[in-house]
């Protein structure tokens, strides 16, 4: 079985337990490439969509999202984004 890219605070940020970032900020900072391959966070994630919509794929089932949704994401669930 292949291992699965796992991403977690930085080092210098996970003593605060919390961070508020744009989704463009963390898609610059982590370096994801391809947003199609299975990852997971080690952390937990609240994301609320501003605009558009798309779907997120965890653990094998699709969710699709609008603008106003929030979206409750677990640490260590398997994701990719559409």
């Amino acid at each position: 079985m292949k291992n699965i890219q796992e991403y977690t605070f930085k080092k210098e940020q996970e003593d605060f337990g919390i961070n508020v970032w744009e989704l463009d900020y963390f898609l610059a900072n982590y370096d994801i490439q391809n947003r199609s391959i299975p990852h997971r966070l080690k952390f937990y994630a609240i994301v609320f969509i501003t605009e558009g919509t798309g779907e997120h794929l965890i653990d094998f089932k699709t969710y699709s999202y609008k603008k106003n949704d929030v979206c409750c994401l677990l640490a260590k669930i398997r994701l990719t984004l559409g």
